[in-house]
């Protein structure tokens, strides 16, 4: 690790040219905010004919450099991210700054002129990888940096690196400011003070994403303050105070948005004031963004607070050797574990999974290192806590006065209908400004109780109708019919008002389960029945209530259940018959596209053959014997069995051609899953099932002009609303594996599901 000093506020160019280091790799520690490394990265010189690329994570820090365009710039630069104006035209630029996701967005572009790129710098790389858990194009971004450019100069920067990250360069003034941060658990006197310096217009940073320090802050339920915080947070706030978003005020208010990507004046001290409680995970930080936000005070820090409340306990993560033995164990398919996530969850969370393309198997297991590191490093913050950062603040200039105060904290904040329907009229200018109820649907956590599932509806329509004369909840029937601009409104009331009274709730489910057991009686023998009903296979009513709310959605919602190549939704968990009866009862029409045949469909074309007509004989009479034969091609029934693995094997064959199986397909399946574990054919076949429905679905959306929703429902695909007759068209033509004729034919397919009600349910509203 090499270390550069400084004299003065900022880093001359030459120590920054020298960071580039040609066709390598580079970390840079730069150890304070705001001292020109970036800036200077945007004045270097490309090569002749090339251009320089700078990424940054997010949108405020591009759009934080590009008020630098009016100054006369020797290189010509390019700020490109969503809302972005700048045409990308290579020509036209010495220096091109992207966003992260732009970054990726436009990779096919990059492409062809890739070669050109002479240094890629990635500025604020700590956030690329704190926020890379929840942006999933950010995880693993400097290995995609440095596995796609191999021949470009790049060099990674950070004034606060991750503790885990392995640092080339440290680049650190020779006279460094001394300031120390005052640690305290107690949340009141914090706020009490704050108030006397903004009584005393003192100017105050606060940095919090704690919900009730906003509120505290406002004087008379009004906040004004210059607010730096994201859209999520935002519509909280605007539920329980009244927003004045003044840039001029001496109150500046930043969440974990605002931590990089603006400047407070640099004529101004500020008090600091960071709030965190580490009892949540959503308003806890890590150290490095206390260093980023006291950093925003370019004019330099009065007193700073942190505010920590400390959390007693704190979910482990598993050791790298625990995981890798697992990941390594050939005990059990690869997909079987990744399947166990009551056992294997942290597969989910910690591991890539490397596929065969030919097969679609799980090959192995790639570590996604950020990922467990993060994780490891935030418990630590507890675990260890701050004596594992004492180094890494006292590299920036800082130290720790613990106050040893009595923790108090502020009282919880409970956000009643009422109360928060007024304040976001209130708030009507900034939620039209931000486009804050853009998009909102309404989601659920399927494992909350019916009572919170209904407070969560109650909390969805408040927010959406936030324009309506009253809680649309409580409006008669007739003045939501007036009301033009309530999308949907009467579907989304009919289901909260089924789950929020539990004697309607009970009637419907209960009539559900007797259409249901009516239908399975005609299906089922007597025992067969009995089975049936012992093994649970009725519908639940927490899957009654998904698909309730679910098709009750001006687009229809099923929240996604992946488990390898399959989603078990909602629409799973019950027959297809029980899904029409619920549809019905809001009137959605839906088509289901059924892939004919669909397993030895896949594995005939895989194979490059047509399936033959009548390959489950007359009236799918093999059907079920066919699909259990398939199902058992694997040595490790014969071991199961105690049989003998040869003699398992010749009687495969055999039934395979007594069943008519081609002998090409049937050497095949022997050749490639006999010696492997015996859930992989299933495996491959759910694998190919799900890359030819991802493609249909695509197609589909492309073509939509009815703005229709799609669910895939095992084999088969659900279209709500109406198909157009091009789409259908798409749907007869649709090619895969170069073959054609995969659903059902259309005189059948085109059938729309219009059952009537068995039992007409009446809802007073």
């Amino acid at each position: 690790m090499q270390i550069k000093t400084y004299t003065g506020k900022y880093i001359p160019l030459d120590i920054v040219q020298s960071c580039y280091i040609e066709n390598q790799s580079t970390f840079i520690d730069k150890t304070l905010t705001g001292n020109g490394f970036t800036y200077s990265s945007m004045s270097l010189k490309p090569k002749q004919n090339h251009i320089n690329i700078i990424i940054a994570p997010n949108k405020e820090v591009v759009k934080s450099k590009e008020i630098y365009r009016k100054n006369d710039w020797e290189n010509r630069i390019g700020f490109f991210y969503k809302e972005s104006t700048d045409v990308l035209i290579p020509e036209l630029y010495d220096v091109m700054i992207f966003v992260s996701d732009s970054f990726i967005y436009y990779e096919d572009k990059i492409a062809s002129f890739k070669d050109r790129i002479d240094k890629i710098t990635v500025d604020e790389y700590h956030s690329v990888l704190i926020q890379s858990p929840y942006r999933i194009l950010l995880s693993g971004f400097k290995k995609y940096i440095d596995t796609t450019y191999p021949d470009t100069t790049r060099v990674f920067v950070t004034a606060t690196p991750m503790l885990f990250s392995k640092i080339d360069i440290v680049i650190k003034p020779i006279k460094l400011e001394k300031r120390t941060i005052k640690i305290s658990q107690n949340e009141i006197s914090a706020i009490e003070k704050i108030h006397e310096l903004l009584r005393n217009k003192e100017n105050v940073l606060v940095a919090s994403q704690d919900l009730k320090i906003f509120k505290n802050l406002a004087n008379e339920n009004k906040l004004k303050a210059n607010l730096k915080i994201g859209d999520t947070l935002m519509l909280k706030v605007a539920e329980v105070v009244e927003i004045e978003n003044d840039t001029e005020s001496n109150l500046t208010l930043i969440s974990s948005r605002g931590f990089e990507g603006f400047d407070l004046p640099s004529d101004k001290k500020y008090h600091v004031f960071i709030f965190e409680n580490r009892k949540h995970t959503h308003t806890s930080f890590f150290p490095q963004n206390i260093v980023q936000t006291i950093g925003r005070a370019r004019g330099g820090t009065n007193e700073i607070y942190w505010i920590r409340i400390p959390v007693g306990s704190r979910y482990k993560i598993p050791t790298l050797e625990k995981m890798e033995k697992v990941v390594k164990s050939s005990k059990i398919s690869n997909e079987k574990k990744v399947s166990d996530k009551n056992n294997y969850g942290f597969l989910h969370k910690y591991y890539n999974f490397n596929y065969d393309k030919n097969l679609g198997l799980i090959s192995d297991f790639e570590l996604k290192e950020d990922a467990y590191n993060l994780d490891v490093e935030f418990v630590e913050c507890d675990t260890i806590g701050l004596r594992k950062y004492k180094q890494f603040f006292e590299d920036r200039g800082f130290d720790f006065e613990f106050l040893n105060d009595a923790q108090r904290e502020l009282e919880d904040l409970k956000v009643r209908s009422t109360g928060a329907f007024k304040m976001l009229k209130l708030n009507n200018k900034i939620i039209e400004e931000r486009e804050l109820i853009k998009g909102l649907v309404f989601k659920f956590n399927p494992e909350s109780s019916i009572e919170k599932i209904a407070s969560d509806f109650r909390k969805y329509f408040r927010r959406k109708y936030y324009q309506a004369p009253n809680l649309v909840w409580k409006m008669k029937e007739c003045e939501i019919d007036v009301l033009s601009y309530l999308n949907n409104t009467n579907r989304e009331l009919e289901a909260y008002w089924i789950i929020s009274d539990e004697n309607v709730l009970k009637l419907f489910y209960d009539t559900i389960l007797k259409i249901q057991y009516e239908w399975k009686r005609e299906e089922l023998t007597k025992r067969d029945f009995e089975k049936w009903k012992m093994e649970n296979g009725a519908i639940s009513l927490i899957t009654f209530i998904q698909l309730l709310i679910g098709f009750s959605q001006q687009k229809v919602q099923v929240q996604k259940k992946i488990v390898n190549n399959r989603d078990y939704n909602a629409t799973t968990q019950t027959g297809i018959d029980v899904v029409c009866e619920i549809a019905d009862f809001f009137g959605r029409l839906f088509y289901e596209i059924d892939i004919r045949t669909c397993n030895p469909r896949l594995i005939y074309a895989y194979c490059g053959l047509d399936l033959p007509n009548g390959f489950y004989g007359k009236n799918k009479e093999n059907k079920v014997a066919i699909n259990k034969l398939l199902n058992t091609i694997s040595k490790e029934f014969a071991i199961e069995w105690k049989v003998d693995i040869k003699r398992h094997k010749y009687n495969l064959k055999t039934k395979m051609r007594g069943f008519g199986f081609d002998e090409r397909v049937i050497d095949f399946l022997i050749n490639t899953f006999f010696d492997k574990q015996k859930d992989a054919i299933f495996n491959f076949c759910s694998s190919y099932e799900k890359r030819l429905i991802d493609n249909l679905t695509e197609i589909l959306k492309q073509t939509s002009i009815n703005n229709n929703s799609f669910v895939r429902r095992h084999d088969s695909i659900l279209a709500f609303e109406i198909l157009t007759d091009t789409q259908m068209e798409l749907i007869r033509d649709f090619e895969f594996l170069d073959k054609t004729g995969w659903f059902v034919e259309n005189e059948n397919n085109a059938d729309v599901f219009t059952n009537e009600a068995k039992f007409l349910i009446e809802i007073d509203a």
